[in-house]
């Protein structure tokens, strides 16, 4: 088994958290818990699936999954290699044309979202690179062609601030308060602005 972290190029720091590449021989079911990144995942050999009850849904090659607020878990078949791009948290908005809230709980196609022609070329790029570092550049190249240089959401930029400075314990309606969403008018009441 392969899980290797590795960090973007510098034009994708901002969006981007890292790349992990994971490889595994033998057939494995695991456990994915909830995170704070949409993450897109590119398969150059074996197949990759997840379980929904005792039903089995194939992944796409190249795809996109939403954040989840529930435990996800991944089955692989033998010898499946993957590049997943971890996304910042508001990352992803600058490289989809839609509102990256409609991936929630989702695993969907890349090809509903990047230009199937392109996508196919990249795809099979990955399949016959043979090291990592060549199948990293191919995602990055992907990536910056579709890239978008859109301003920052300041107001969700700050709230990310707080509810990290809190380590997530940060209350919705603190939140709100701290980021003039909402007014205190006595204690234990709260008006929307």
């Amino acid at each position: 088994m392969k899980f290797e972290i590795h960090q973007p190029c510098e034009q994708l720091r901002p969006y981007v958290k890292h790349f992990i590449i994971s490889e595994n021989d033998e057939m494995l079911k695991y456990n994915v818990i909830p995170g704070t990144s949409l993450v897109m995942g590119f398969q150059y050999s074996g197949q990759l699936s997840y379980l929904d009850n005792d039903l089995e849904i194939p992944l796409a090659t190249a795809g996109v999954t939403g954040l989840m607020d529930t435990c996800r878990t991944f089955k692989n078949q033998l010898l499946t290699g993957t590049v997943l791009v971890v996304f910042q948290e508001t990352g992803a908005t600058h490289f989809f044309t839609n509102p990256v809230n409609e991936l929630f709980r989702e695993s969907i196609a890349l090809e509903h979202i990047f230009n199937n022609a392109e996508l196919r070329k990249a795809e099979e790029l990955l399949s016959t690179a043979t090291n990592d570092a060549s199948r990293i550049k191919v995602i990055e190249l992907l990536l910056l062609n579709h890239l978008h240089n859109i301003p920052a959401d300041l107001l969700v930029n700050k709230a990310i601030q707080y509810i990290y400075h809190s380590k997530g314990t940060i209350r919705i309606s603190e939140l709100a308060y701290k980021l003039n969403t909402r007014k205190k008018i006595s204690p234990g009441c709260w008006s929307f602005s």
